[in-house]
């Protein structure tokens, strides 16, 4: 029987250990590796679903106020206010029932980007909503209105601004918005058509029709 040196097997043994040593740290790079991707693709996808409000604009960000479903159906209630009638609605009959379904579409265009509820209860609301201009196809609108029993009451449109995309009319909103919450409008800033479009000196908003009319006195 042919002997194996005690070296000869110490040298044998010592390599198998090697080579199973970096085994092992292999799978274990190849764990820590995919564990980092999926942790980094779980905080991707949070952050996608609950999108961070602008530095100093924290206090108005929507979600302080109504959960996700509730916001959906309170954009649903404003559209009914402020997006296009559906065909063979007027400005009476358009909150009927029937029509729920044409607005709930048409919500999906809109974007609620600053909420504030006021000590008076009074909530005030810059959104964006789809427009058809050169300069861009958004069209940010500020107002306010109040809630009674889950219903918007007293509603009404303050401002429109210049068409353009959603990041610069973001910046439009934090400078516009700030104001309509201490005073209660934005006047300061009309006729300055780089910030507020209309109301002017011929578009005026009509609160009973909830409309802007040019023969509003």
């Amino acid at each position: 029987m042919k002997r194996i040196s005690f070296a000869k097997r110490r040298k044998e043994i010592s390599g198998y250990c090697i080579l199973s040593c970096d085994g092992m740290n292999r799978k274990l790079l190849v764990i820590l590796m995919i564990s980092v991707l999926v942790l980094s693709a779980c905080r991707s996808g949070k952050k996608a679903e609950q999108p961070l409000a602008p530095i100093g604009m924290e206090q108005y960000a929507p979600g302080k106020y109504f959960s996700p479903q509730e916001g959906d159906s309170l954009m649903v209630d404003l559209v009914t206010y402020i997006g296009v009638k559906p065909g063979g609605a007027t400005s009476q009959t358009r909150f009927e029932p029937r029509f729920r379904t044409y607005y709930t579409q048409q919500a999906k265009q809109f974007k609620m980007l600053f909420l504030h509820k006021s000590e008076e209860a009074l909530y005030y609301y810059y959104l964006l909503r789809p427009a058809r201009d050169l300069k861009g196809d958004r069209r940010g609108v500020g107002g306010r209105f109040r809630m009674e029993d889950g219903r918007i009451e007293c509603f009404e449109e303050l401002f429109n601004t210049p068409a353009g995309d959603e990041e610069s009319l973001g910046h439009i909103g934090e400078s516009l918005f700030p104001e309509l919450v201490k005073e209660g409008n934005a006047d300061r800033f009309l006729g300055n058509n780089q910030y507020i479009e209309w109301p002017d000196e011929r578009l005026k908003y009509d609160k009973e029709l909830h409309e802007w009319r040019y023969d509003v006195q």
